[in-house]
């Protein structure tokens, strides 16, 4: 089985989490920097873009910082790949106001740059193109499929609004690879790419642990968890059946977000995927 967690913060916090745990794809700043973590080898990141020009980080810490001043709570967060501005603890109405402005200033000033704006419920963000999820995501199954083939069994789970690039490209893999058994999972009832949700991050290691069937073995099987959603130590690659709420596809406006069945899938014994 294979273990892939990516997420947005550094690689020296991602190295901390999860340099203990052998044979994991560690990505970190969503996916810029990468690594493998064999015992037999050194735990190394690597990047996975090359940028030769970083001006464009002073153009944009400069409009973030005029924010961080005049907004009080709010704070600038500076990676490698991007820069954050933060305003989690911002009266609600206030921050999504000022957030709104931001962006706009932003647009302006760097829409001839190779440059992506995203805005979170707490945060903006001003990231290098391709230096995302969806693009390290897609990267990696091509990797995967040349030096393992295609695995028989996809789980992918994420809580944020960056995660549904990983669901995206699952998806598209799974058609396009004619596999039945790829299933995406987010956290929080709300429209999604993924088909089934979890209310709470914390149901995450239980449902995982309920689906867990010894007698029934899956050949080959990726896990991709995105963010800080932690799985615990449950053997996934055997499996019995799936406990998560069915989001139906749905996209647009939340208010049609309704919940389906149960997913009630039963691998059975020796089954050829």
């Amino acid at each position: 089985n294979t273990l892939c967690v990516i997420s947005g913060r550094e690689k020296s916090v991602m190295k901390w989490k999860y340099g203990h745990i052998y044979n994991i794809y560690i990505a970190a700043e969503n996916g810029y920097y990468y690594a493998w973590n064999d015992k037999h080898q050194d735990f190394t990141f690597n990047r996975f873009m090359n940028v030769k020009d970083w001006g464009w980080k002073e153009i944009v810490l400069d409009i973030v910082k005029s924010y961080k001043e005049r907004v009080d709570g709010s704070y600038v967060d500076i990676k490698d790949s991007s820069v954050r501005w933060f305003y989690t603890s911002v009266d609600t109405d206030f921050g999504v106001k000022e957030s709104n402005e931001l962006v706009t200033d932003l647009q302006n000033f760097l829409r001839y740059l190779p440059l992506e704006i995203v805005h979170e419920k707490d945060y903006v963000e001003v990231r290098l193109i391709g230096a995302d999820k969806e693009a390290f995501t897609r990267e990696f199954l091509k990797s995967y499929e040349k030096s393992k083939g295609v695995a028989d069994f996809i789980l992918c789970i994420g809580d944020s609004q960056s995660d549904e690039g990983i669901f995206k490209v699952a998806k598209e893999y799974a058609k396009h690879k004619a596999l039945r058994n790829v299933f995406c999972i987010t956290v929080g009832e709300k429209a999604s790419l993924a088909d089934y949700f979890v209310n709470e991050s914390n149901q995450v290691p239980t449902n995982l642990a309920e689906i867990i069937l010894p007698s029934v073995e899956v050949r080959t099987c990726i896990r991709v968890v995105a963010g800080e959603t932690i799985v615990g130590d449950a053997e996934v690659g055997r499996f019995q059946k799936t406990r998560f709420v069915h989001t139906q596809h749905l996209f647009s406006h939340h208010e049609d977000l309704r919940q389906g069945r149960l997913l009630q899938t039963r691998i059975s014994q020796g089954s050829n995927y």
